[in-house]
């Protein structure tokens, strides 16, 4: 952040997996331990496929292809969106997500 400083900026953007970015997790995650010096806010986004270029050893990589087993994301796939976003502040009242039996206001992109 102190090199980020000197350029002239004071906020920066990271991206990376859940378990490394939250402030909730039991290990000193990387999320974790900004929390403790900065203002640092999480935004959470999912995907329904993706593909990553991860390290295989040997200094070779491979390229892997995941999907995603939350059920929202298979929602928006299942129904043609390519891209789409969820308003959770426009839900009147949060419940569990057993079975898809809520209301939901998706919006495509």
């Amino acid at each position: 952040m102190k090199k980020e400083q000197q350029r002239g900026n004071d906020c920066i953007f990271i991206s990376g997996h859940n378990e490394h970015v939250a402030k909730w997790e039991s290990y000193d995650s990387m999320g974790k331990l900004l929390s403790n010096q900065y203002r640092y806010y999480v935004i959470g986004a999912n995907f329904y496929k993706t593909r990553c270029n991860l390290p295989e050893g040997n200094h070779k990589r491979t390229i892997q292809t995941f999907y995603s087993l939350d059920p929202l994301a298979k929602t928006a796939k299942l129904a043609g969106f390519k891209m789409c976003w969820i308003d959770f502040l426009l839900l009147k009242k949060v419940q569990k997500l057993k079975g898809m039996q809520m209301h939901i206001p998706i919006w495509e992109r």
